[in-house]
Protein backbone atom coordinates (compact mmCIF):
# COMPACT_ATOMS: atom_id res chain seq x y z
CA UNK A 1 0.00 0.00 0.00
CA UNK A 2 1.23 3.70 -0.82
CA UNK A 3 1.16 5.72 2.15
CA UNK A 4 1.55 9.62 1.74
CA UNK A 5 4.59 11.45 2.75
CA UNK A 6 3.03 14.78 1.31
CA UNK A 7 -0.71 16.29 0.99
CA UNK A 8 -2.28 18.58 -1.31
CA UNK A 9 -5.44 19.70 -0.16
CA UNK A 10 -7.49 21.86 -2.57
CA UNK A 11 -10.11 24.28 -0.86
CA UNK A 12 -13.09 25.20 -3.27
CA UNK A 13 -16.75 25.73 -3.71
CA UNK A 14 -18.72 24.80 -6.58
CA UNK A 15 -18.10 25.52 -10.04
CA UNK A 16 -15.25 27.01 -9.67
CA UNK A 17 -13.55 24.75 -12.03
CA UNK A 18 -11.87 22.52 -9.56
CA UNK A 19 -12.41 19.16 -11.49
CA UNK A 20 -10.35 20.87 -14.48
CA UNK A 21 -7.69 21.46 -11.78
CA UNK A 22 -7.58 18.18 -10.15
CA UNK A 23 -7.78 16.36 -13.41
CA UNK A 24 -4.07 18.53 -14.84
CA UNK A 25 -3.05 17.60 -11.11
CA UNK A 26 -3.33 14.12 -11.54
CA UNK A 27 -1.86 14.39 -15.41
CA UNK A 28 1.07 15.50 -13.97
CA UNK A 29 1.68 11.99 -12.09
CA UNK A 30 3.36 13.65 -9.11
CA UNK A 31 1.07 15.66 -7.34
CA UNK A 32 -1.22 13.25 -6.43
CA UNK A 33 -4.44 12.11 -7.55
CA UNK A 34 -7.32 14.87 -6.05
CA UNK A 35 -10.78 14.61 -6.47
CA UNK A 36 -13.61 14.39 -3.47
CA UNK A 37 -12.61 11.11 -1.85
CA UNK A 38 -13.71 12.60 1.36
CA UNK A 39 -17.58 13.24 -0.17
CA UNK A 40 -19.91 13.74 2.31
CA UNK A 41 -23.69 14.33 2.73
CA UNK A 42 -26.62 14.88 4.86
CA UNK A 43 -27.47 11.42 5.86
CA UNK A 44 -30.97 13.00 7.15
CA UNK A 45 -31.76 15.09 3.03
CA UNK A 46 -29.99 12.09 1.14
CA UNK A 47 -30.71 8.71 2.86
CA UNK A 48 -30.02 7.32 -0.23
CA UNK A 49 -26.79 8.65 -1.53
CA UNK A 50 -24.05 6.20 -0.02
CA UNK A 51 -20.90 7.70 1.42
CA UNK A 52 -17.25 6.51 2.44
CA UNK A 53 -17.70 3.08 3.83
CA UNK A 54 -20.70 2.45 1.36
CA UNK A 55 -20.26 3.85 -1.51
CA UNK A 56 -18.74 2.44 -4.39
CA UNK A 57 -15.18 3.02 -3.83
CA UNK A 58 -15.38 0.73 -0.90
CA UNK A 59 -17.65 -1.38 -2.73
CA UNK A 60 -14.90 -1.90 -5.41
CA UNK A 61 -12.50 -2.75 -3.15
CA UNK A 62 -14.73 -4.94 -1.16
CA UNK A 63 -13.83 -2.16 1.92
CA UNK A 64 -16.58 -1.88 4.93
CA UNK A 65 -15.06 -0.68 8.07
CA UNK A 66 -14.31 3.13 8.36
CA UNK A 67 -10.45 3.04 9.05
CA UNK A 68 -9.60 0.61 6.06
CA UNK A 69 -11.75 2.53 3.91
CA UNK A 70 -9.63 5.96 4.52
CA UNK A 71 -6.36 3.94 4.24
CA UNK A 72 -8.21 3.24 0.78
CA UNK A 73 -8.90 6.76 0.25
CA UNK A 74 -4.80 7.26 0.73
CA UNK A 75 -3.69 4.44 -1.08
CA UNK A 76 -5.90 5.52 -4.38
CA UNK A 77 -5.56 9.43 -4.03
CA UNK A 78 -1.54 8.88 -4.00
CA UNK A 79 0.96 8.85 -6.45
CA UNK A 80 4.26 6.79 -6.68
CA UNK A 81 6.12 9.63 -4.94
CA UNK A 82 4.26 9.82 -1.95
CA UNK A 83 1.77 12.85 -2.88
CA UNK A 84 -1.42 12.43 -1.31
CA UNK A 85 -4.31 14.58 -3.15
CA UNK A 86 -7.53 15.60 -1.70
CA UNK A 87 -10.38 18.50 -2.90
CA UNK A 88 -13.18 19.30 -0.21
CA UNK A 89 -16.23 21.63 -1.26
CA UNK A 90 -16.72 24.10 1.49
CA UNK A 91 -20.57 22.47 2.46
CA UNK A 92 -19.29 18.96 2.39
CA UNK A 93 -16.13 19.63 5.02
CA UNK A 94 -18.13 19.94 8.66
CA UNK A 95 -20.09 16.45 7.61
CA UNK A 96 -16.57 14.96 6.47
CA UNK A 97 -15.29 16.01 9.73
CA UNK A 98 -18.48 14.85 11.67
CA UNK A 99 -17.39 11.21 10.03
CA UNK A 100 -13.54 11.29 11.01
CA UNK A 101 -15.23 12.27 14.44
CA UNK A 102 -17.08 8.94 14.88
CA UNK A 103 -14.12 7.34 15.40
CA UNK A 104 -13.11 7.26 18.95
CA UNK A 105 -9.19 8.56 18.51
CA UNK A 106 -10.98 11.52 16.97
CA UNK A 107 -14.11 12.31 19.09
CA UNK A 108 -14.20 15.49 19.95
CA UNK A 109 -11.04 16.26 17.65
CA UNK A 110 -10.83 20.31 15.78
CA UNK A 111 -10.87 20.69 12.24
CA UNK A 112 -7.33 21.19 12.54
CA UNK A 113 -6.35 18.47 14.10
CA UNK A 114 -8.08 15.97 12.38
CA UNK A 115 -6.63 17.76 8.71
CA UNK A 116 -2.85 17.09 10.15
CA UNK A 117 -3.45 13.50 11.45
CA UNK A 118 -5.06 12.37 8.22
CA UNK A 119 -2.95 15.41 5.96
CA UNK A 120 1.01 14.48 6.30
CA UNK A 121 3.27 17.43 5.96
CA UNK A 122 -0.07 19.20 3.96
CA UNK A 123 0.28 22.38 1.42
CA UNK A 124 -2.76 24.11 0.43
CA UNK A 125 -4.55 25.65 -2.50
CA UNK A 126 -7.19 28.00 -2.17
CA UNK A 127 -9.06 27.70 -5.26
CA UNK A 128 -11.67 30.67 -6.30
CA UNK A 129 -13.31 32.71 -8.73
CA UNK A 130 -13.35 36.33 -9.22
CA UNK A 131 -16.97 36.48 -11.07
CA UNK A 132 -19.00 34.81 -8.14
CA UNK A 133 -22.27 36.17 -10.05
CA UNK A 134 -20.95 33.86 -12.89
CA UNK A 135 -20.04 30.95 -10.63
CA UNK A 136 -23.41 31.01 -8.35
CA UNK A 137 -25.20 30.73 -12.42
CA UNK A 138 -23.30 27.67 -13.24
CA UNK A 139 -23.96 26.64 -9.60
CA UNK A 140 -27.86 27.33 -10.36
CA UNK A 141 -28.15 26.08 -13.53
CA UNK A 142 -25.90 22.44 -12.95
CA UNK A 143 -28.34 22.13 -9.61
CA UNK A 144 -31.37 22.14 -11.92
CA UNK A 145 -30.23 19.95 -15.14
CA UNK A 146 -27.81 17.68 -13.08
CA UNK A 147 -24.61 18.30 -15.40
CA UNK A 148 -21.83 19.48 -13.42
CA UNK A 149 -19.43 18.07 -15.60
CA UNK A 150 -18.68 17.55 -19.62
CA UNK A 151 -16.00 16.19 -21.31
CA UNK A 152 -15.28 13.86 -24.82
CA UNK A 153 -16.32 10.83 -22.41
CA UNK A 154 -18.64 11.91 -20.58
CA UNK A 155 -21.48 13.46 -22.26
CA UNK A 156 -24.01 16.01 -20.93
CA UNK A 157 -27.01 14.43 -19.90
CA UNK A 158 -29.79 17.05 -18.80
CA UNK A 159 -32.52 15.49 -16.41
CA UNK A 160 -34.30 18.20 -16.60
CA UNK A 161 -34.82 21.84 -18.76
CA UNK A 162 -32.97 24.74 -16.10
CA UNK A 163 -35.65 27.75 -15.38
CA UNK A 164 -34.18 31.26 -14.00
CA UNK A 165 -34.34 31.55 -10.46
CA UNK A 166 -33.04 35.10 -9.00
CA UNK A 167 -33.46 34.17 -5.60
CA UNK A 168 -31.67 30.82 -5.84
CA UNK A 169 -28.65 32.87 -7.67
CA UNK A 170 -28.39 35.30 -4.98
CA UNK A 171 -28.23 32.76 -2.49
CA UNK A 172 -25.69 30.50 -3.95
CA UNK A 173 -23.38 33.33 -4.33
CA UNK A 174 -23.86 34.45 -0.66
CA UNK A 175 -22.94 30.70 -0.05
CA UNK A 176 -19.81 30.66 -2.40
CA UNK A 177 -18.68 34.34 -0.59
CA UNK A 178 -19.49 32.77 2.63
CA UNK A 179 -17.61 29.33 1.63
CA UNK A 180 -14.26 31.56 0.86
CA UNK A 181 -14.33 33.46 4.17
CA UNK A 182 -14.92 30.04 5.86
CA UNK A 183 -11.77 28.41 4.00
CA UNK A 184 -9.74 31.56 4.56
CA UNK A 185 -10.01 31.14 8.23
CA UNK A 186 -9.71 27.22 8.56
CA UNK A 187 -6.73 27.51 6.20
CA UNK A 188 -5.33 30.09 8.45
CA UNK A 189 -5.92 27.85 11.97
CA UNK A 190 -4.21 24.92 9.49
CA UNK A 191 -1.10 27.54 9.13
CA UNK A 192 0.10 24.97 6.64
CA UNK A 193 1.96 26.56 2.87
CA UNK A 194 -1.12 27.92 1.27
CA UNK A 195 -1.25 29.71 -2.45
CA UNK A 196 -4.32 31.06 -3.79
CA UNK A 197 -5.65 30.12 -7.51
CA UNK A 198 -8.48 32.07 -9.40
CA UNK A 199 -10.50 30.12 -11.59
CA UNK A 200 -10.31 33.29 -14.69
CA UNK A 201 -6.33 32.88 -14.47
CA UNK A 202 -6.40 29.27 -13.92
CA UNK A 203 -8.13 28.47 -17.47
CA UNK A 204 -5.84 31.47 -19.39
CA UNK A 205 -2.60 30.19 -17.69
CA UNK A 206 -2.70 26.76 -16.67
CA UNK A 207 0.79 25.80 -17.17
CA UNK A 208 1.99 28.69 -14.64
CA UNK A 209 -0.30 27.59 -11.93
CA UNK A 210 0.30 24.14 -12.53
CA UNK A 211 4.13 25.17 -11.87
CA UNK A 212 3.44 27.39 -8.79
CA UNK A 213 1.50 24.21 -7.11
CA UNK A 214 4.11 21.62 -8.00
CA UNK A 215 6.21 24.34 -5.94
CA UNK A 216 4.03 24.40 -3.31
CA UNK A 217 4.87 20.40 -2.91
CA UNK A 218 8.39 21.06 -3.87
CA UNK A 219 8.16 18.50 -6.47
CA UNK A 220 9.78 19.04 -10.06
CA UNK A 221 8.39 17.84 -13.36
CA UNK A 222 11.15 18.77 -15.96
CA UNK A 223 9.24 18.43 -19.07
CA UNK A 224 6.15 20.41 -20.67
CA UNK A 225 3.15 19.91 -18.06
CA UNK A 226 -0.12 19.21 -19.23
CA UNK A 227 -2.61 21.66 -20.12
CA UNK A 228 -5.35 20.36 -21.46
CA UNK A 229 -7.87 20.55 -19.33
CA UNK A 230 -9.92 17.10 -19.98
CA UNK A 231 -13.44 18.49 -19.01
CA UNK A 232 -14.89 21.22 -21.87
CA UNK A 233 -16.33 24.67 -21.04
CA UNK A 234 -19.92 24.26 -20.56
CA UNK A 235 -21.08 27.68 -20.07
CA UNK A 236 -23.14 29.32 -22.74
CA UNK A 237 -25.74 32.02 -24.12
CA UNK A 238 -27.95 31.01 -21.91
CA UNK A 239 -25.45 31.58 -18.76
CA UNK A 240 -24.74 35.24 -19.92
CA UNK A 241 -28.67 35.49 -20.08
CA UNK A 242 -29.10 34.67 -16.44
CA UNK A 243 -25.78 36.63 -15.56
CA UNK A 244 -27.08 39.57 -17.21
CA UNK A 245 -30.29 39.24 -15.59
CA UNK A 246 -29.59 38.62 -12.22
CA UNK A 247 -26.97 41.68 -12.31
CA UNK A 248 -29.88 44.06 -13.60
CA UNK A 249 -31.93 42.71 -10.92
CA UNK A 250 -29.67 43.46 -8.36
CA UNK A 251 -28.67 46.94 -9.33
CA UNK A 252 -32.68 47.21 -9.23
CA UNK A 253 -32.31 46.16 -5.89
Amino acid sequence: MTRPTRSLLIGANQRSGSTMLCRLLTATGIAGRPTEHLLAVDPVRYPDWPVWEDGPLAREHGVTDRRRFLDLVHEVGTTPNGVFGLKMQWNTVDLALGRFRELPELTGASAVEILHRYLPDVRCVLLTRADTARQAVSWARAAQDDVWLVSDHEPARPVGEPVYDGELIGNLERLVLDGERRWRELLGRLGAPTIEVVYEELVDEPERHLRRILELLEVDHPGPLPTAPGVRRQADALNDEWVARYRAGSAAR
